[in-house]
């Protein structure tokens, strides 16, 4: 949703080095007005509501609770989840969270080293949105947060999911499925129990999915180049949500990725579900290793910016596409169209 994306962007600090002078709270207060047609800025409350009240017209609510967090293992691997663990729980109040959790495949304890990504997402209080001051503390910390994720995965494409109390109470499901908070692991101790308000989302599952489509359809219109380790497994990530996509648009109901391959592989032939085979293989086998130190990392995203880490990785690092293009086949992005393209007509065809 529109006011929950420039929110998260900004408390990630995401405007960086872009208008780095100017005042960040004023910038997104007016980008907020602009999208609600409004004359003034009124309250994020108020923005919410008169953006999204005519969308609960067939409303439901789900309540959660969210298992805690446990270390279980010492792999070095995870160094920078329990170090991420140990900043939230220091750094961050009860005043100021809902609560904090991590999901996929780290919570799951079925990550794969080298490879998997950093899934986290904070839930901020009301409250917080209501004082200038507290969304400008909260976002310092949130920034530097952000760190500890390219430090596990040095080519992860997104930062923390940010949502805020208000966003639970107009919630869109098919950005962050609630389906996944079964398996997330809270790190904050809050025990809160989460309640969302939904609301019927059909049109918008057709929307994600011709999304993708169009992806692997125009990849010079996304930046996909086939010559760039990043891009290639921003490629494959995507490629590999397709079946809980596919099943989402088919079932109506949400899934936990993990379960998708088996259930979706099924309606297609062998030659259609090759793609899928070959992107799971390269994410079981394949290791990206960072040619720079880890104190050296740690101190740049913490004390300059994470997006000048993210940079460094991107511009400055090892680009071993040739180990994933053995793996995935030159003709991968086509083959992952055909997929998408059926899949989409299967859905389509089904209702």
């Amino acid at each position: 949703m529109e006011l929950q994306r420039k929110i998260s962007s900004y408390f990630n600090g995401e405007e960086f080095p872009k208008n780095v002078l100017k005042n960040k709270i004023s910038l997104l207060k007016k980008s907020i007005i602009k999208e609600t047609g409004e004359t003034k800025f009124l309250s994020f409350s108020a923005s919410y509501q008169k953006k999204y009240h005519n969308l609960f017209t067939k409303e439901k609510v789900i309540v959660k609770f969210v298992k805690p967090f446990i270390k279980t293992k010492t792999d070095k691997f995870l160094k920078p989840l329990n170090e991420f663990v140990n900043y939230i729980r220091k750094n961050f109040k009860k005043e100021e969270l809902v609560g904090a959790y991590i999901h996929g495949s780290l919570a799951t304890n079925d990550y794969v080293s080298g490879y998997s990504d950093f899934d986290a997402i904070l839930i901020i209080k009301e409250d917080v949105m209501k004082d200038d001051f507290k969304m400008i503390k909260i976002r310092n910390k949130i920034k530097k947060a952000n760190t500890f994720l390219y430090l596990l995965d040095p080519l992860q494409h997104h930062n923390l999911f940010i949502i805020t109390e208000l966003d639970m109470k107009y919630y869109f499901q098919p950005t962050f499925p609630i389906e996944l908070f079964n398996y997330a692991r809270e790190i904050t101790n809050y025990k809160n129990i989460l309640k969302f308000r939904c609301f019927s989302e059909d049109e918008h599952l057709d929307k994600i999915f011709l999304y993708r489509i169009d992806m692997f359809s125009n990849p010079k219109k996304y930046k996909l180049d086939k010559k760039n380790v990043y891009d290639i497994k921003n490629a494959v990530q995507n490629i590999l949500l397709l079946p809980a996509l596919y099943l989402q648009g088919k079932n109506k109901k949400y899934l936990y990725k993990k379960y998708s391959f088996n259930k979706a592989k099924k309606d297609f032939s062998r030659k259609e579900w090759e793609i899928i085979e070959r992107c799971s293989q390269l994410r079981r086998t394949f290791s990206f290793k960072t040619y720079y130190p880890y104190f050296f990392r740690k101190f740049l995203g913490t004390y300059a910016h994470y997006k000048i880490l993210k940079a460094l990785h991107l511009y400055l690092d090892r680009n071993n596409t040739k180990e994933m293009m053995q793996i995935l086949g030159e003709n991968f992005l086509y083959d992952a169209k055909k997929l998408s393209k059926k899949m989409y007509a299967k859905i389509k065809d089904g209702r």
